[in-house]
C-alpha cells in the first residue's frame, strides 16, 4: 500500500527539479523567467495544449498572409507556416522573445518584429488572417489592437482570437487573479464589443478528453499527451459554460 505522504513528498520534488531544471534551461536561452509566454523546452501539458490553439487557428493558414499577434517564443508562428500560410509576421511586446523567436524560428517568410498590439501600424489590406492566442486579454485597450487589426485586413478578413474561458465571476476571478491579465471579460462581453465593432463572430470551446484524467497546467514535468487531446467544440454564446473547457477562440470576419 502507497504511503501517501511519502507519495506526495516525491511528487513536491519531482516537481520542484523539474521546475528549478527550466529555470536553469530558461535562463541560459535567454527566455524571461517572469513571463505568461508558454516556453517550447519542454512538452508540457501546458505547452501541448498551447500548440492545440494553433493547430485550431492553422485550419485557416493555407495560402494567406499572417499576423501573430504576441507570437512569444514564435513555435506557433512557425506552425501556421507550416500548415501553408504564404507568410507569417510575428509582433511581440518583448524584445526577449522576439530574439528567441527570431534564432529559433526566424526564415524569410517568417518574421519577427517588437510591436506593441495596442499601437500597432498595420498597411491596410496586407493581411488575410490575423490570429492571437492568449494575448487580448493582457491589454488594457483590446479595442486599440480589434480597430489596427482590422485596418490591415482586407475585406472579408478573418481573425481568430483565443481568451480565458471566462463564463461566471467565479472564472473572472481566476483570471483577474493573474497579474498579466488586465482585459478579463466573459464570452458573452466579447462578443458584444466584437458586434459593437461591427464583426461577425462564432465561437469554440478548447476542450480535453477526460479518459486521459485533468491535464495539470502547474506541472512541470514532462507529458505523453498530443494535441489531438484538446479538441476544440463549436458552441453558441449558451453552450459556451459547458462542463471541461479550458478555452474560447472566436472567428471573426472584418464587416
Amino acid at each position: 500500500m502507497i504511503d501517501p505522504r511519502r507519495h506526495n513528498l516525491r511528487e513536491r520534488l519531482s516537481r520542484g527539479l523539474f521546475r528549478a531544471l527550466g529555470a536553469l534551461e530558461k535562463a541560459a536561452t535567454g527566455f524571461p523567467l517572469h513571463s505568461e509566454c508558454v516556453w517550447p523546452g519542454r512538452k508540457t501539458d501546458l505547452f501541448v495544449a498551447h500548440q492545440a490553439v494553433y493547430a485550431f487557428f492553422a485550419g485557416w493558414a493555407s495560402g494567406r498572409r499572417i499576423l501573430d499577434a504576441g507570437s512569444g517564443a514564435g513555435y506557433g508562428t512557425q506552425m501556421l507556416k507550416e500548415r501553408g500560410a504564404a507568410s507569417v509576421h510575428g509582433v511581440d511586446l518583448d524584445e526577449r522573445h522576439v530574439r528567441y523567436a527570431r534564432r529559433h524560428y526566424g526564415t524569410e517568410e517568417i518574421v519577427f518584429d517588437v510591436a506593441d498590439c495596442e499601437a500597432l501600424k498595420l498597411t491596410p489590406a496586407s493581411l488575410d488572417l490575423v490570429v492571437s492566442s492568449n494575448v487580448i486579454e493582457h491589454l488594457r485597450n483590446p479595442v486599440a489592437f480589434l480597430e489596427a487589426a482590422g485596418h490591415g485586413l482586407t475585406v472579408g478578413g478573418e481573425m481568430l482570437l483565443a481568451v480565458p474561458w471566462i463564463v461566471d465571476e467565479e472564472s473572472r476571478a481566476q483570471s483577474s487573479s493573474i497579474e498579466f491579465h488586465h482585459s478579463n471579460f466573459t464570452a458573452q462581453e466579447w462578443a458584444a464589443i466584437f458586434s459593437r465593432l461591427g464583426w461577425r463572430s462564432r465561437q469554440w470551446v478548447q476542450t480535453f478528453k477526460y479518459e486521459r484524467g485533468v491535464p495539470d497546467f502547474f506541472d512541470p514535468r514532462p507529458t505523453k499527451r498530443e494535441i489531438d487531446d484538446f479538441p476544440f467544440v463549436e458552441v453558441t454564446l449558451e453552450e459556451v459554460a459547458r462542463p471541461w473547457s479550458l478555452g474560447l477562440v472566436f472567428h471573426l470576419i472584418r464587416p
